[in-house]
């Protein structure tokens, strides 16, 4: 189990190591608890008041499937009096960092060590540009400048929607949670490996296709176009601060793809194995009064399901596959229990569950599919969603003919019955000719079906 706690607390022994050195007016770290049983927080913030500015060092444990998880950002709120907006450093890039290239977001930490390292390294950075946060609320047309800068991008963000905001209340809990949907946009964006190249001063394929959004922030562009007219940026991020690009090598889509294809490969035959059982179950206590059965396509349909649900199993199987076979086990199992948990795990074990109960069910059906033979007749259960089929006396049969794949059954009445998947040679076929035989019914093998 991934320990958000343990990393939780390295952020804040690395904060309080940090923070005398800020000098702020308060000073204070809080645990936000969520849903999570293991008692660990959700968010962690170390908040850091000044004057005239505010600033949060932020800790976000778990997140939504599709948002980064073990997330470290930093959050500079410029003027403290207006909470609505807080900025990234990246969106303060060119206001107030002077246009400098800096690590300020940590998505994907695994661990204690990379934590301590990565607050650490966020702060130090911070350090040298508080006193002019501290300035902005000053300087109020500069201030009114980086604020009306925000409400721009999100105005262009949300160009298309209509109700994106006006003075009535309801409106103003929308405009709310319409701000919290471009942070996490925005912070998505920039945990991007495009991004960090970007920050490294390259221009890559991927990233020319992120710069068609016409959404994208002003110092997106601005580092952009900079990147396309200098090769001058001696910026490179630091390794061990890096945890994107260490989550990325560690748990490559690659390297998860072969897992998963081992994962399901020792699934399968389990799953077979307690398909089949249910199967022979079923048809054994479903026909225990009949002499034989001859099934349809039973073997096929057990292998299909158990195919289906060991890829379904494959999600809760690797874990041991990556303890047994990857050398940086530790460091593979956070990922692993990081990327695999909430939200994700809870939907691939209902899905797990479903498939289960889906196909015992269709197994039930399948079991009921087939030809039972008794003393005195048989039934004709081909019909897939048919418990009790059509019933065939022994003395309607006026004589049978069997080929390769199919037995038919000639009745008195003119009516033909085709026994299917009857296989010459096979066993159901042998104790059907002996049966019919015994009953005095005359057995013709022919070469083709008439």
């Amino acid at each position: 189990m991934f320990d958000y706690n343990s990393i939780s607390h390295a952020f804040e022994e690395a904060f309080l190591d940090m923070k005398e050195l800020f000098a702020a007016n308060e000073s204070d770290f809080v645990r936000i608890h969520g849903k999570e049983k293991n008692g660990s927080a959700d968010v962690s913030v170390g908040m850091l008041d000044f004057e005239r500015s505010h600033v949060e060092i932020v800790y976000i444990a778990s997140a939504p499937m599709y948002a980064e998880k073990s997330l470290l950002e930093c959050r500079i709120y410029p003027d403290k009096r207006d909470t609505s907006l807080f900025f990234s450093p990246y969106e303060l890039m060119y206001d107030v960092f002077g246009g400098a290239r800096e690590s300020w977001h940590f998505p994907y930490i695994e661990s204690p060590e990379r934590m301590k390292y990565c607050a650490s390294y966020m702060m130090k950075a911070l350090l040298p540009f508080i006193d002019e946060i501290d300035e902005i609320a000053c300087d109020l047309p500069r201030c009114y400048e980086i604020y009306e800068k925000k409400r721009a991008a999100l105005k262009e963000f949300f160009k298309n929607d209509e109700d994106y905001y006006d003075d009535s209340e309801s409106s103003l809990e929308i405009f709310a949670l319409k701000i919290t949907y471009y942070d996490g946009w925005l912070s998505r964006l920039i945990s991007t490996k495009a991004f960090s190249q970007l920050l490294e001063g390259e221009n890559t394929l991927p990233l020319v296709r992120i710069m068609n959004d016409p959404a994208n922030p002003d110092f997106f562009k601005k580092m952009y176009a900079e990147n396309s007219t200098s090769s001058n940026f001696p910026f490179k991020t630091d390794k061990d601060a890096d945890s994107l690009s260490a989550c990325m090598e560690s748990h490559s889509a690659v390297k998860n793809l072969l897992i998963l294809c081992l994962a399901t490969i020792v699934s399968f035959p389990a799953l077979y194995l307690l398909y089949f059982i249910v199967y022979t179950l079923l048809l054994s206590v479903g026909f225990r009064d009949a002499l034989f059965t001859s099934s349809v396509g039973s073997a096929l349909l057990v292998s299909n399901l158990a195919l289906i649900s060991s890829i379904l199993a494959a999600y809760f199987v690797k874990r041991p596959i990556i303890a047994i076979f990857s050398r940086n086990r530790k460091r593979r199992l956070a990922y692993h229990d990081m990327l695999f948990s909430g939200f994700a795990k809870k939907v691939s074990r209902l899905l797990l569950i479903l498939s289960l109960l889906v196909s015992v069910i269709l197994i039930a059906f399948s079991a009921c599919r087939n030809y039972a033979f008794y003393t005195d007749g048989f039934y004709d259960n081909s019909s897939f969603f048919e418990i009790s089929g059509d019933y065939y006396s022994y003395e309607e049969i006026s004589h049978v003919e069997i080929n390769e794949k199919n037995a038919l059954v000639y009745l008195e009445g003119g009516q033909t019955v085709k026994i299917s998947s009857m296989h010459k040679g096979s066993r159901e076929q042998k104790l059907f000719s002996e049966l019919m035989t015994e009953k005095g019914i005359d057995v013709k093998e022919v070469q083709t079906e008439e």
